[in-house]
């Protein structure tokens, strides 16, 4: 039997630094506990370049841009990592591929102004089909970060939270 784990809030911030650290890692695999940390961890991060006004020149839209791409890497080797933890290829990781391909064209057809790209009000029937690929797409996602790992070694290695 695993031994207990210590959830102290230190023992959390290790969890939630942990997908940084392993940005470029997509070997091995990772627990649920490492998701939900870093999601609460990207979360807040993700907050501060909102509280910024978007609006106000073109380089703070380029930095808030950048920013969020550097806190989205660590995602793909985590979601990789979660998909080995349950004996699955990588090869669903192009689900983000799937979200990104289709965010574009929504982001096309919104409409000017609209703060959220999901607001398809008048939009046509395209990007309503786009939202209905989309959506699938993320709770796909969800689902797969959050299903148990496989018990014991699997063919991606020792189980982590025997460690």
């Amino acid at each position: 039997m695993p031994a207990a784990h210590s959830y102290r809030p230190t023992h959390w911030l290790l969890l939630a630094l942990k997908p940084l650290r392993n940005m470029l890692i997509v070997s091995g695999r990772s627990t649920r506990s490492e998701v939900v940390a870093f999601f609460v961890l990207a979360s807040l991060m993700n907050l501060s370049p909102f509280l910024a006004d978007p609006e106000a020149s073109p380089l703070l839209r380029a930095l808030v841009t950048g920013w969020q791409i550097v806190w989205s890497l660590p995602w793909i080797a985590l979601f990789v990592r979660r998909l080995h933890d349950q004996d699955r290829p990588a090869w669903w990781v192009l689900l983000m591929a799937v979200e990104a391909i289709v965010a574009l064209p929504l982001l096309a057809l919104r409409e000017p102004g609209a703060a959220d790209f999901l607001n398809l009000t008048g939009a046509p029937p395209l990007a309503t089909a786009l939202s209905a690929v989309f959506l699938a797409s993320m709770l796909t996602q969800l689902v797969l970060m959050l299903l148990p790992g496989t018990p014991g070694p699997n063919r991606y290695g020792p189980d982590p939270r025997d460690a």
